[in-house]
């Protein structure tokens, strides 16, 4: 099973702002909701290691999304495209940029392609171990 780290760099009332790691090199960026001490749909995922795998999601017509298994008293938690904390109930969102919004709030952008790019970067295995850390600057 591939590790692949999601390191938080930055955080605010406006999201987690995080850069995906393999083998010590960036290849995404990430956007979640503030911490609000793990509840369900209003907070991000809690800092640790937990076991991802590719399979289908209702929530998504079906298509094969990464589930990420194990989050303490959390269910349906996944790593999935999106640009805004609107495309999120406390899931991962994945993307190449980050931009902000007038009122403060924060986009991701090119998040099909860094999707994408994560799903190239795991090639067959359907799998992959993510470890989540708070390495805020």
């Amino acid at each position: 099973m591939k590790p692949i780290e999601l390191w938080r760099i930055a955080h605010s009332c406006a999201g987690m702002q995080g850069v995906l790691r393999y083998k010590g090199k960036a290849f995404a960026l990430t956007l979640e909701l503030p911490w609000r001490d793990n509840k369900r749909g209003e907070s991000c995922v809690p800092a640790d290691c937990y076991k991802t795998d590719l399979a289908p999601s209702p929530a998504r017509g079906g298509r094969d999304i990464w589930w990420i298994r194990g989050v303490e008293d959390r269910i349906a938690i996944q790593l999935h495209t999106g640009n805004v904390l609107e495309h999120t109930d406390g899931c991962v969102i994945i993307g190449d940029q980050f931009d902000f919004l007038e009122n403060g709030g924060i986009v991701i952008k090119q998040s099909r392609h860094a999707y994408s790019e994560l799903m190239r970067l795991c090639g067959a295995d359907r799998k992959f171990l993510l470890t989540i850390k708070d390495r805020y600057l």
